[in-house]
């Protein structure tokens, strides 16, 4: 064993050599037993480090519970699975970058820890939540590796959380949102685990794009969200896609009758996971009636959100915001957020008036008045663009201004606003700046597998430009380790 550096109290940094001079493992004690982690470029990786016990047997349908110790030295070398989930696709798109697959094993509620030097002391953290629509993602895409972040000094930890039926649907006898809940332990165990990876537990800024955001969002109207994090970036997020607890029952209550069980949490733990993965991928957005005269707050695009439970998730989601962690906020979006989910659909330049008019008045209450407006700005747009424009409005852009604006309007902490504007060249230049698309230049991961070199990648054939990869990653990074991005705050919008 050759010291890597003088430990923090508590931590034991050392590491394995395989020959005289080549680095390959290392040691870190924490609370629950030491850990074996490797060196990658620019730091060192622990894979697979649970935050909390499996949610598997009676542990399904409910809170996360403490993870359990271990005696001896656990491997974490490797990254951890993905939770499990339906393989799902992205129109006309290469998905697995974006969407990870689960590979059929049990459920483990685990984080990965990039750090620049488990020996250090006070090192600024960021804990990330992906995305996937709460049915798909995973924490440890190639698109989240860590390597920019340690380059730049920062402890970057992701997190797998429970996901679709499993994570976000409640039945009788269960707990509620039982996804947010994964969150917050993995907060937690980052408040009493981190300093011996080397970060700062008074430093940490939570982070999230997506479905990732939006939990965020929630989190911040949560008081069990305080002392957990002080600074939060939300990407393309909001609070606003949340069910009533009628329309809950009613989202039970369906799934539980397809297959063939009561609506009960009991019923739900004998069915085995696959063959509820599998109900679930077969049932489609629309489908489940919410209610006479309950709006769907999904229009019909997904499914699985969670229900306003009055404890993680409040009644009013959007007025909660500032009952939780009081922090520095930086939320944005993209400028085409919508197109993803249209622009690789089959007939989206063929896209009729009639189908856009009955599209808008499904996507929102006020969709008549937004199409109008936007035929008034572009009167010979195409259908199909106006309707991605609409999901890009009423599902993205004014849930993100509508959280910047109630952050700002508590005067408590810093608000930063940003837009991103590049634009992607896949599916022959229709992608645009669409849903997803800023991710690899956050991670400054432009290369990852699968993210360009052709024409249904993220980035196209070309890829994106790295010189503003840098300019988004190193604003992200500033405000991480200091709480400013680099431009003015709200209501002044940085565009990217």
């Amino acid at each position: 064993m050759t010291l890597v550096a003088k430990p923090p109290p508590g931590a034991l940094a050392a590491v394995c050599s395989g020959s005289v001079g080549a680095v390959e493992d290392v040691l870190v004690d924490s609370s629950y037993g030491t850990l074996r982690g490797r060196t990658v470029d620019a730091g060192f990786l622990f894979g697979g480090i649970p935050y909390a016990a499996a949610p598997d047997g009676a542990g399904r349908y409910r809170r996360p519970e403490r993870a359990r110790a271990w005696d001896g030295v656990r491997d974490a070398t490797a990254l951890g699975p993905a939770l499990p989930q339906a393989a799902r696709t992205l129109p006309g798109l290469s998905s697995e970058p974006l969407l990870g697959a689960w590979e059929g094993g049990a459920p483990a509620l685990t984080v990965n820890v990039w750090t620049p030097d488990p020996a250090a002391r006070g090192l600024p953290v960021l804990v990330w939540l992906h995305g996937g629509a709460f049915v798909a993602g995973s924490a440890s895409l190639p698109a989240y590796d860590g390597s920019a972040w340690m380059r730049d000094g920062v402890v970057l930890v992701t997190v797998g959380y429970r996901l679709g039926v499993e994570g976000f649907v409640h039945f009788a006898g269960g707990d509620a949102n039982v996804a947010l809940y994964d969150q917050l332990a993995a907060f937690a165990w980052v408040q009493e685990e981190i300093a011996a990876f080397g970060g700062d537990p008074g430093r940490v800024c939570a982070a999230g794009q997506s479905a990732g955001a939006m939990s965020l969002g929630w989190l911040l109207g949560s008081p069990r969200s305080r002392g957990l994090f002080t600074r939060a970036i939300s990407m393309s997020g909001g609070v606003e896609l949340t069910y009533s607890p009628a329309q809950g029952e009613r989202v039970a209550a369906h799934v539980a009758g397809c297959l063939g069980v009561e609506a009960t949490a009991e019923a739900m733990r004998s069915v085995p996971l696959a063959r509820v993965i599998e109900a679930q991928s077969q049932i489609a957005p629309g489908e489940i009636d919410l209610g006479d005269g309950e709006r769907d707050p999904t229009a019909g695009m997904v499914w699985i959100a969670p229900v306003r439970d009055g404890d993680v998730v409040a009644e009013d989601p959007l007025g909660a915001v500032g009952s939780g962690a009081e922090v520095d906020l930086l939320a944005g979006d993209t400028s085409e957020e919508g197109r993803l989910y249209l622009a690789g659909v089959p007939g989206f330049d063929a896209f009729s008036e009639e189908a856009l008019r009955a599209f808008a008045a499904r996507v929102s209450p006020q969709g008549e008045a937004l199409l109008a407006g936007y035929r008034g700005e572009e009167p010979d747009q195409a259908p199909g663009v106006l309707a991605a424009r609409l999901i890009t409005d009423v599902a993205f852009c004014l849930p993100t201004k509508a959280l910047l604006e109630r952050h700002a309007s508590l005067g408590a902490r810093s608000t930063y606003a940003y837009r991103f504007g590049w634009r992607s060249g896949a599916l022959g230049g229709r992608l645009g700046a669409a849903h997803a698309v800023d991710l690899p230049f956050v991670f400054e991961t432009l290369d990852a597998p699968g993210i360009a070199g052709a024409d249904d990648a993220l980035l196209g054939a070309d890829g994106g430009p790295p010189e503003l990869a840098a300019r988004i990653h190193a604003a992200w990074v500033a405000f991480v380790s200091h709480g400013d991005p680099g431009w003015p705050a709200h209501p002044h919008v940085e565009r990217l």
